[in-house]
């Protein structure tokens, strides 16, 4: 009885050090796990700023273009002005010519 008993403390002593290794080897895990994850968040930090900075850049260009949008319609408007003037102008000058040939 005392040999069984000897035997099973034996084999629980054998088991606790092998529990005692896997502890250990989890305790590395984990705390690879947490270097990993530091890592990580310090990546999604950055991400996080160029995607802020971007969406600012994006902002701005957005601003610029329809700055430019409506400088570019001023110039159409202005064109379009200049169109009429100058038509106005040869339709005087072809005028001026028929009133100069009769005369």
């Amino acid at each position: 009885m005392e040999d069984k008993i000897l035997s099973i403390l034996q084999q629980m002593q054998s088991d606790m050090s092998e529990m005692k290794g896997d502890i250990k080897s989890l305790k590395s895990d984990v705390e690879l796990i947490k270097i990993q994850q530091n890592e990580h968040t310090q990546i999604l930090k950055a991400l996080q700023h160029s995607s802020e900075t971007n969406s600012n850049d994006i902002e701005d260009l957005a601003l610029k273009i329809s700055k430019v949008y409506g400088k570019v319609s001023l110039v159409q408007n202005d064109l379009n002005m200049i169109e009429y003037v100058t038509a106005n102008n040869m339709a005087n000058i072809a005028m001026l010519k028929r009133k100069k040939n009769r005369i």
